[in-house]
């Protein structure tokens, strides 16, 4: 097994982990869910570093990276909504949007062949909004400037899931500049 996929192996461990602290709700235990959240980030960065530079490119990087991403990105959301540092509507949108992605992904598999996840850059900007979304939630800042922060998270996340609506729309019926 490659450097780079034991990483990405690692950040899916440390999800549970992630949780049972902040589940655990007291200041320490949340500043310790922060500190795995940001070491799963950084490992995030890591492994494709690893993976471009030791030419460990791999299949099956490729396709976990991302869903690890997911994993931890939606249980971060859920377990913030939960104890209510983040709004459920964002919540709901974070997670219906990686549906649209993750379900049009299988979908152009079956029709069009193997595909390789390519994410766009609205979509980059989309993960770093969340991160640093649930990172200002983890920190347990309550000011006026999070109303600002969720609805600019909400209006990247719904339009990145529509790009990705279209991309797959334009595969689909053939066109080949998509």
């Amino acid at each position: 097994m490659s450097t780079a996929n034991f990483l990405t192996i690692f950040r899916i461990l440390l999800v549970p982990v992630f949780a049972v602290f902040l589940y655990m709700g007291t200041p320490e235990t949340r500043l310790i869910a922060l500190s795995i959240f940001l070491i799963a980030g950084i490992t995030d960065a890591i492994d494709g570093w690893i993976a471009r530079k030791r030419n460990q490119v791999s299949k099956f990087g490729k396709h976990v990276d991302p869903i690890a991403d997911k994993i931890l990105l939606i249980t971060a959301f859920i377990m913030l909504t939960l104890d209510k540092s983040i709004p459920v509507f964002l919540t709901v949108i974070v997670i219906a949007r990686d549906i649209v992605i993750i379900s049009g992904f299988f979908i152009l598999c079956v029709v069009l062949g193997s595909l390789e996840p390519k994410p766009s850059k609205i979509s980059k900007c989309t993960t770093f909004l969340q991160i640093f979304t649930i990172v200002y939630a983890l920190l347990n800042i309550r000011v006026p400037s999070m109303v600002f922060i969720v609805w600019t998270t909400i209006g990247f996340t719904a339009i990145s899931g529509i790009n990705y609506i279209i991309y797959g729309a334009k595969l689909l019926n053939g066109n080949k500049k998509a």
